[in-house]
C-alpha cells in the first residue's frame, strides 16, 4: 500500500522535504557568512516553516565538519 508519505500537521525533512532546496542552500551559505544577512522565515500556518526549519539545521549540521580551521562555526539552535 502506497500511501501519501506527508503527515499534515507534523514536519518533515531529508528525502521527504521537497521543493524549498534552493532556498535551503542560499539561506545556509549566508547564515555559514560573516557578511551575511539577517534572515527571517514567515508563512501562514500550515505552510511548511518547521519543516524547513528541520532541513536547514541538517544542513548546517552537515556543513560542521567541512569548517576550516580558524574560521567561524555555524549551528542551530532551535527555540
Amino acid at each position: 500500500m502506497s500511501g501519501n508519505p506527508f503527515n499534515y500537521g507534523m514536519p518533515v525533512f531529508g528525502e521527504r522535504f521537497v521543493g524549498r532546496w534552493e532556498q535551503i542552500e542560499e539561506m545556509a551559505e549566508d547564515l555559514s557568512n560573516p557578511d551575511g544577512m539577517s534572515q527571517m522565515l514567515v508563512g501562514g500556518r500550515r505552510f511548511g516553516k518547521s519543516s524547513f526549519l528541520e532541513t536547514l539545521q541538517r544542513k548546517l549540521i552537515e556543513r560542521l565538519p567541512q569548517t576550516v580551521p580558524g574560521a567561524y562555526y555555524v549551528f542551530p539552535v532551535l527555540v
